[in-house]
């Protein structure tokens, strides 16, 4: 513990707010627990306060209550006096299910805090305009309701302060100075006007626009000290986010925290399940009878039977509009019950979440072999006198292969360009599919200039027994296209409006043009390979960028669109596309893959394990055999 006295004094007002909210700091136990019925809140308190928290809340249906904190919530006090302790700032970021009252622990906080020291300022922001008003409303309902008689304002048991601002966005009390206001979080602005000592950001996942940017310039605003609090509350919307991105960030540093006692990030990540909250449990009828899903999920999440069949009610409701599936998923992204289960669903996720998960857990390969590629000139050997080198690079090769080509093997390229310009240059993208098993075998990224792209996809060609390449021929593409063609003159390559057995001609264009024409077609037709499971992913990168796409309302256009977050690459996603729509309509992959795999039964969730009827574990299936998993496939 840190022993300066600037620490004494700011624990000493955060123990003063726990009290006012009818807890403590216990020295013993070393958490924060309730006050005995013995305790005052505050000295001036009420005699009927004895005991309790000074503050009301609102709760549904019955109107307002004194403030009593949940166990979870103590926990998160316990975490907040902990980093206190350690003489630093306090920064903690909180995935959690829904309901489990964290906005109303949190505000209640800063609000005691608030009170207690002079000249703080505060912000509360969420994403939309109405989330910000009704969680500025929980800090304004609780100060209305302070102790105060209005027919005698010298009650020495007046608790209420007077206040100089009181608005739809701004809290501001008399006497210390201190005040509070609600924004809704925009990138560039947040946080500007004035340095804050308290901050508490709900639903970040939700964010508008680049969210790691607005956080960031938010962050900026507030003093790295000892005192200075940040909350970020909220659910989880997927992975690849700027939130799962952070989150990650976090657990990796509080697990070396664990081990070493020093932490590399400033946040300290606190995971709470829907199991944390005592009041989502129903006693179940005698009647009920536990499915097999259900009993092999109360073994893995240890859960009791009433808190079980709470579970199974909440399932229940969603089904009959979202099937069993959908139910399920949708539970899991709401009330997650590891952070697993939170980041592996997303509703609003372009790609089906379930058929992600599925391909993830059984192909993903986390550390492939890393490869540099180039082209080399020649006199003599392949058209346009040039041969390919793979060299290994473990450490930063943009090539990754999970198969090397068989001697037989037929393959393709699919690549996607990229302008290298700005101050965020993007990376070009390929992948390398082996058509016959409509398996990912390559993929590589680099923010490299379109000419010497042109290159790489030539060498990896070549490599993988002289594939046919389609490339995005869209602005940039277009001089990727033509060099390949015509410079490095490589003839396997698409022809868009090209018919078997058509010559080429100026009515057939290289490569293939992504427009308002093309681009629902890819999103269509990719989203299918992946619901059903028709081609198979090993890229870790891969796998990132298709959950970090989201379809989201597009109020200009008046539709729903599908694209990638602000601030995110998207050239994997749209060279897969591309690679998966030509080799459907080239090679009938869709077909093919129907007959490889019948038609896949609906995936039940067990647990955190999702089966597939009808298709074998494939555990014991080497990842790098396209032969076995070719065999494993066409089996039963």
């Amino acid at each position: 513990m840190d022993t300066t006295a600037a620490t004494f004094e700011e624990l000493r007002y955060l123990n003063s707010a726990f009290y006012l909210m009818g807890c403590k700091w216990d020295n013993a136990l070393k958490r924060v627990v309730h006050l005995d019925r013995t305790e005052m809140p505050h000295p001036d308190a009420p005699e009927d306060f004895r005991g309790q928290s000074i503050f009301h809340i609102s709760v549904k249906p019955s109107g307002m209550k004194i403030f009593r904190a949940k166990a979870a919530q103590l926990k998160l006090f316990t975490a907040v006096y902990e980093e206190m302790a350690r003489g630093t700032p306090c920064y903690i970021i909180i995935l959690k299910a829904r309901q489990i009252g964290f906005t109303t622990a949190i505000g209640l906080l800063i609000l005691a805090l608030s009170l207690l020291k002079e000249a703080t300022n505060a912000m509360i922001a969420a994403h939309i305009d109405d989330s910000a008003y009704s969680i500025f409303e929980i800090y304004k309902r609780a100060y209305h309701f302070l102790p105060y008689d209005e027919n005698d304002p010298d009650n020495p048991h007046n608790l209420k302060p007077k206040k100089e601002a009181d608005n739809l966005t701004m809290l501001k009390f008399e006497e210390n100075q201190s005040s509070m206001r609600s924004f809704v979080a925009k990138e560039g602005s947040l946080g500007v006007s004035k340095p804050h000592t308290y901050a508490h950001f709900s639903e970040m996942a939700l964010w508008r626009g680049d969210a790691g940017q607005t956080l960031a310039t938010a962050l900026d605003s507030i003093p790295k000290v000892v005192g200075s609090i940040v909350f970020i509350e909220t659910t989880s919307r997927g992975r690849g986010n700027a939130f799962h991105k952070l989150w990650e960030s976090a657990s990796a540093s509080d697990e070396r925290f664990q081990q070493t006692g020093e932490r590399t990030d400033l946040w300290r990540p606190l995971f709470f399940s829907w199991m944390d909250d005592e009041d989502y449990r129903v006693t179940p009828p005698a009647t009920w009878v536990k499915s097999a899903d259900e009993v092999l999920f109360q073994l893995k999440a240890r859960c009791d039977d009433a808190q079980l069949y709470w579970r199974n009610r909440k399932i229940s409701e969603k089904m009959g509009t979202l099937g069993y599936e959908g139910a399920v998923a949708h539970f899991n992204r709401e009330n997650p019950t590891t952070p697993e289960d939170a980041f592996a669903f997303a509703g609003d996720a372009t790609f089906d979440a379930m058929g992600m998960a599925w391909l993830r857990k059984r192909f993903e390969t986390r550390d492939p072999d890393r490869y540099d590629v180039f082209l080399a000139k020649s006199e003599v050997g392949v058209p346009g006198g040039a041969y390919p080198i793979i060299t290994p690079n473990i450490a930063s090769g943009p090539l990754r292969i999970f198969s090397m080509p068989r001697e037989d093997g037929r393959y393709m390229i699919c690549a996607d360009p990229t302008r290298n310009e700005g101050d965020k240059p993007d990376d070009a993208a390929m992948h390398i599919l082996d058509i016959d098993n409509i398996a990912q075998v390559g993929a590589f990224t680099l923010p490299i200039d379109p000419y010497d792209f042109a290159d790489v996809i030539v060498a990896a060609a070549l490599f993988f027994n002289n594939a046919f390449v389609v490339c995005e021929n869209n602005n940039a593409g277009l001089g990727t296209v033509l060099r390949i063609v015509k410079e490095l003159k490589y003839a396997n390559v698409y022809y868009h409006g090209k018919s078997p057995g058509q010559a080429i001609s100026e009515h057939v264009s290289a490569g293939f043009p992504t427009n308002k024409t093309t681009r629902p077609e890819l999103i269509t037709n990719g989203k299918r390979f992946i619901k059903e499971l028709r081609v198979v992913l090993h890229d870790p990168e891969t796998f990132d960028e298709m959950e970090s796409y989201r379809r989201e309302w597009d109020a200009e256009r008046g539709k729903y669109v599908d694209e990638e977050r602000p601030g995110e690459s998207n050239n994997l996603v749209m060279a897969l596309l591309i690679g998966l729509l030509v080799g459907n309509l080239k090679y009938r992959w869709f077909n093919k893959a129907r007959r490889h795999h019948r038609s896949p039964a609906p995936m039940k969730p067990e647990g955190d394990v999702l089966t597939v009827r009808r298709f074998k574990e494939v555990e014991e299936v080497d990842k790098k055999s396209p032969a076995q998993l070719l065999s494993w496939r066409e089996g039963e």
